[in-house]
């Protein structure tokens, strides 16, 4: 008998294991005998198959996350920002603790004696991301159902009632389409009634001329060029004692000089007061910061308040980011293209408001 290497008998044992079409067959005790690159196959396949599952069950575990890894996890996220509520479970207080800790080098900026510009947009901008992330944890918060007794209910899925989101978002768009072309046919017919009808008031070739102006979009630079004209103005037209606009023009004009003697205090009860009656989730500005942050979190509060302080006292300036804000025109009535019918929305920082 020949004496066999080992590479002999591996190959000899893999050619029994195979039937006649190179298949290999499994008893179901032995495992198949498998390549060097079936086997790399293999181990990459499982790599990404466990990463996978560890990536789903990371977002699964949202849930059992404490303020730290939810600060951690949405830092990375870009996603809106959507209304919540203050619920008796949210962590509030730990989560002011740990914004409290990152805000602190920030809010110490503001006790200094002179603030530049450039320091201050760039306190603004680092804080801005900051309270972006907390009102992002406060709202994971918000996701728990209560019945009537008060008791913690599982957010269920109950398959019989509830659609899938493909369902949905087919749903939507057919019911959109559908409202397009009933928009569409009654805006034709009733085109065709005003024509038919001036027509029958007076039969000539003219009345049938639509001539019912187009709904054109004015040009956002007359409207830039009126609004600077209106507020240039110095008189207003309506008559003392209601020319309220030139009084509020006069009053808050800035002085180059205060006295030390006649320096301003900051009052905390008003601060406490205006912050009390503003609008929570009114439409935010270029920062995207809600006002609801500085009610909810007291870190943001006093970060807020230090701010003012010293604004206030001179030893900081309203910079152009934190004036900076967006202008809706709403067309009322008349012509179009006159900037004189048109209702202005503006959208500001909330901390500028």
């Amino acid at each position: 008998m020949k004496n066999t290497t080992p590479e002999d008998q591996i190959k000899r044992s893999r050619m029994e294991s195979m039937n006649k079409n190179g298949e290999v067959i499994s008893d179901g005790k032995k495992k198949p005998i498998l390549s060097y690159a079936e086997v790399a196959k293999k181990r990459e396949n499982s790599k990404h198959r466990d990463s996978k599952e560890d990536s789903q069950e990371m977002r699964k575990s949202i849930k059992e996350m404490n303020p730290k890894e939810r600060y951690d996890y949405f830092s990375k996220d870009r996603g809106k920002i959507f209304r919540f509520d203050v619920k008796p479970w949210m962590p509030t207080f730990e989560i002011d603790l740990l914004i409290e800790k990152k805000l602190r080098p920030l809010t110490q900026v503001w006790s200094k004696t002179k603030i530049t510009d450039i320091e201050s947009k760039k306190t603004w901008r680092q804080a801005s991301k900051i309270m972006i992330i907390a009102t992002k944890v406060l709202k994971s918060y918000d996701t728990r159902k209560v019945d009537y007794d008060g008791t913690s209910v599982e957010d269920n899925r109950k398959k019989g009632k509830v659609k899938t989101i493909e369902q949905v978002r087919f749903f939507t768009k057919s019911k959109i389409s559908t409202l397009k072309k009933r928009v569409a046919y009654l805006n034709e017919k009733k085109r065709r009634d005003r024509i038919r009808m001036r027509f029958r008031s007076k039969p000539s070739l003219k009345s049938l001329v639509d001539t019912t102006p187009l709904d054109i979009e004015i040009d956002k630079s007359e409207i830039e060029k009126y609004l600077i004209d209106l507020f240039s103005k110095k008189d207003c037209e309506v008559p003392e004692p209601e020319s309220l606009l030139n009084k509020w023009v006069e009053y808050s004009k800035n002085t180059t000089s205060i006295d030390e003697d006649s320096k301003p205090n900051f009052n905390e009860e008003i601060f406490n007061e205006c912050l009390k009656w503003s609008r929570s989730w009114k439409a935010p500005g270029t920062n995207k910061l809600y006002m609801k942050i500085f009610k909810v979190l007291n870190s943001c509060k006093i970060f807020l308040m230090e701010w003012i302080k010293a604004v206030y006292e001179r030893r900081c300036n309203l910079t152009d980011e934190d004036t900076r804000g967006r202008a809706f025109g709403i067309f009322k009535k008349g012509n179009i293209d006159d900037p004189k019918n048109y209702r202005f929305i503006n959208v500001t920082n909330s901390h500028y408001k």
